[in-house]
This record gives structure tokens, C-alpha cells and sequence, in this order.
């Protein structure tokens, strides 16, 4: 248990989750990246290829901790290979490396394609969560590995909610708030609330016809009150009388009044 721990800790003292000394470069330009940082880059991805895949723990941290510092001295042309390079490394055997990776991934890195790598493995797993979790004996090999990807799925949406200007990140949120994991439907309508994209909203209508009425149902309604809070908050659509075991009129004039209004949102 300690171990990830411990991994952690080191992941800090090697180098911190987000840089002190983030800065521009005035030679690098957004698309064309100047002599000396392109031959840093150079030479340090020649030495991540060769450590990336050790066997020694430590050493991939290293690696990681290596590249994933470069964009620092330039962040105003961050590169795509550094993140694509990253990417395996966001499923690593060890969960400090894991974790240490999307930390990079999510803070420093070409948005755009960390977007498509987060958003990558999102898909796979969204696909898996999207089955029924397996039944049969308790805290089996497949109820563990279910249980995983549900934690995994959680904090790659937290990572793409990194990003809440950026609308690549809209469609993922959608996937996540449409899952039939109740899980992954919760925390994504809770994380999405503060990204203002329509297509956001009118997922959490389709959503919640798929829990109205919950009547006695704990999972139905643990699901209908993060997609009610989240409604209410991102649209701006006033109070409407809210039975959560009758949809009309909550959802119906909902569903009516976003129709009215959701060329207007976000202006």
C-alpha cells in the first residue's frame, strides 16, 4: 500500500506537479520551435525512448520527469511529440507512474493533443463501463477491474475539466454523462458544470428520461439529483416545481424551455 505512496513522493521531489519557472520563449514561436530548445527536446526524447519501458520503476519516473519538464522553458510553443510521447506512459504498470503522467499531461502539455490522448483512453474505457459490472463472487478479478477503470474514467474526466475553454472536451463529457455506469453519468454531469457548451446541456435532458420517475430507486436518484443540480446550474433555467417522481412538469417544461433558449446560451 505504501508503495504508490512512496512513488508519489518521489514523483514531487523530482519534479514538482507544476513548474515554478513556466515561461515563454522569445525565439520559439507557437508552430516553429527554436534551435536550442529543439535540440534539447531532441536529446531528451532520444533518452526517454531508452528508459520509457524499464523494467526499474524509478528509472521510467526519471524518463517521465525528463520530458515532461521541456515545454516549461517554452510555453508558448508546446510540443505535440512530448505528449504523444507521454501518452503510453498514462497506463503504466504502476499507479505512481500513472498518476505522475496525467499530472504532465493535464498541466503543461500541446492541449490539443493532450485533449486527444485523455480522451483516447476515455473512449476504451467508457466502452468496458458501459456493460453490466460483473455479478458472481465479491471483489472478483473482474469486479476489481470494473471497480479500477470506474476510478480511472474519474480522474481523466477531472483532467480534461483541466481544459473548460477548450470544446474538444465537450464530447467526452457528453459520453461520460449519457454512460450507463451511474457512476461515471454522476461525476461527469458534477465535473461538467462549469463547461459552458450547449451540447452539454441537452445531454443532461436526454439522461435524465432515462431516470425520471426514480421513485425508490437510491441509484436512479443519486443520478437525477447530480443531472437536476447540473441542469439547473449550467442553463440558467429558472425554478421549475421539481418532483423527481413525476416528470411532468419538471423534465416536459425543462426539455421546452431549453428548445426556446439554447440558441442564446453561452452568448
Amino acid at each position: 500500500m505504501l508503495r504508490p505512496i512512496l512513488l508519489a513522493v518521489a514523483a514531487l521531489l523530482i519534479c514538482p506537479p507544476v513548474a515554478l519557472f513556466a515561461d515563454d520563449c522569445a525565439g520559439c514561436e507557437p508552430d516553429n520551435m527554436c534551435i536550442k530548445h529543439e535540440k534539447e527536446q531532441a536529446d531528451a526524447l532520444k533518452s526517454f525512448a531508452a528508459s520509457w519501458k524499464s523494467s526499474d520503476t524509478m528509472k521510467r519516473l526519471a524518463a517521465l520527469n525528463l520530458v515532461g519538464g521541456l515545454n516549461d522553458r517554452h510555453m508558448n510553443c508546446r510540443s505535440k511529440s512530448v505528449a504523444d510521447a507521454i501518452a503510453p506512459m498514462m497506463e503504466d504498470a504502476d499507479s505512481g507512474v500513472r498518476q505522475r503522467a496525467l499530472e504532465i499531461m493535464k498541466s503543461n502539455q500541446h492541449v490539443p493533443s493532450a485533449i486527444g490522448h485523455i480522451g483516447k483512453l476515455l473512449d476504451r474505457l467508457f466502452s468496458k463501463l458501459n456493460k453490466p459490472k460483473p455479478g458472481g463472487k465479491v471483489h472478483s478479478a473482474a469486479q476489481l477491474e470494473y471497480e479500477n477503470a470506474v476510478l480511472f474514467a474519474k480522474e481523466l474526466l477531472s483532467a480534461l475539466a483541466a481544459f473548460p475553454t477548450s470544446p474538444e472536451i465537450a464530447p467526452f463529457f457528453v459520453k461520460g454523462i449519457e454512460s450507463k455506469c451511474s457512476e461515471i453519468s454522476i461525476d461527469a454531469a458534477q465535473k461538467s458544470a462549469g463547461i459552458r457548451r450547449p451540447e452539454i446541456v441537452s445531454a443532461y435532458l436526454r439522461r435524465l428520461e432515462t431516470v425520471v420517475p426514480p421513485k425508490n430507486d437510491l441509484e436512479k436518484k443519486a443520478v437525477y439529483d447530480a443531472l437536476y443540480a447540473a441542469f439547473q446550474g449550467l442553463s440558467g433555467c429558472p425554478e421549475i416545481n421539481n418532483n423527481p417522481d413525476d416528470p411532468d412538469p419538471w423534465l416536459q417544461k425543462a426539455t421546452a424551455w431549453w428548445k426556446a433558449h439554447q440558441d442564446e446560451f453561452g452568448k
